[in-house]
């Protein structure tokens, strides 16, 4: 029970050849200087962000000691490209899975590199998207008394998005709502979030 979102984790990472992560970064890449190609009359602008999130799925233990989602930090860079659209990049962290306990601990978490497609509407409301990679991350740490603690780390890259809605609160100030999905080889992971962030010209 108390590994129970770490050996699930495990179940569905495999090793990848160098040559198939390569292929999903340059994928991503591609998508991102085919988006990412502001005109003259272009406004760049970067928006740090704070967030809280629940993990919808897969399915936790119901106890005190595990919880799924948490705080994610990140930041969006964004093109204008007319007054209603915006494509660009997001670089982040996002929390996953956390559980502690006397004897043994595990948590999982991405680092999300997305390009990202915003429609704004003339009210202070716009939508947004993202697709690109999530670099997971799991480690599982066991404490033996007499034996000290082993730790045991994996990582694994995977194919995701994200989609959700903002509300411009005040001056460059947006409160935002979003949902990412991340593709395994087993049960996907999904977390549901909201937050705050803060827009800066540049």
């Amino acid at each position: 029970m108390i590994l129970y979102a770490f050996e699930e984790y495990i179940k569905i990472v495999k090793k990848e050849s160098l040559m198939k992560n390569t292929i999903k970064f340059a994928l991503v890449g591609l998508l991102m200087l085919t988006l990412v190609r502001p005109g003259e009359a272009a406004q760049m602008s970067v928006t740090p962000f704070l967030s809280w999130g629940i993990l919808t799925s897969p399915d936790i233990p119901d106890n005190d000691k595990s919880s799924g989602g948490g705080v994610n930090i990140g930041a969006d860079f964004h093109y204008s490209i007319n007054k209603n659209m915006s494509v660009g990049a997001e670089l982040g962290y996002l929390s996953i899975y956390d559980y502690e306990d006397v004897y043994a601990s595990s948590s999982i978490s991405a680092i999300p590199i997305l390009g990202l497609f915003k429609y704004s509407l003339k009210i202070p409301l716009s939508f947004q998207a993202g697709l690109g990679v999530y670099y997971t991350m799991g480690e599982l740490s066991i404490t033996i008394p007499l034996f000290g603690t082993t730790t045991t780390e994996v990582s694994e890259t995977e194919i995701g998005l994200f989609m959700g809605a903002e509300y411009e609160v005040a001056k460059n100030i947006s409160a935002f709502m979003r949902y990412n999905h991340i593709t395994t080889e087993g049960d996907a992971f999904a977390t549901l979030s909201i937050g705050a962030g803060y827009k800066i010209g540049l």
